[in-house]
């Protein structure tokens, strides 16, 4: 059994991530009709991955269309998009987004691709 565990591991250890990039293309408002701040300000847009928040880019900050690196594995994920905000962030979307697919979902439209 501890062959087995110690044969999972490390095979586990050799799966290496890859390089890719999340683009996100938000609509001007939210379903609403509302702005996205207060203000009528476009949003600070924050992206998590299979629950995971992804590093906060400034580059996405008060912007319609978010560029983010990040390293994984697969080719498939759950994908969280939001508003960031003081108190409470703003969903914009979440769903299941594969490779090389556009995902439409909620108020964006995301896009991941390999680096």
């Amino acid at each position: 059994m501890k062959k087995i565990l110690f044969t999972l591991i490390v095979l586990g250890s050799l799966v290496q991530a890859d390089s890719y990039m999340a683009v996100i293309d938000v609509k001007a408002s939210k379903g609403n009709g509302k702005p996205w701040d207060a203000k009528g300000g476009s949003p600070d847009i924050l992206l998590k991955l299979n629950k995971e928040k992804v590093n906060f880019n400034k580059n996405c900050k008060n912007q319609y269309r978010c560029v983010v690196a990040f390293e994984s594995t697969g080719n498939s994920w759950y994908v969280e998009v939001y508003d960031k905000d003081i108190a409470i962030d703003d969903v914009i979307g979440t769903g299941t987004c594969k490779l090389d697919e556009p995902c439409n979902i909620g108020q964006a439209t995301v896009v991941i691709q390999k680096k």
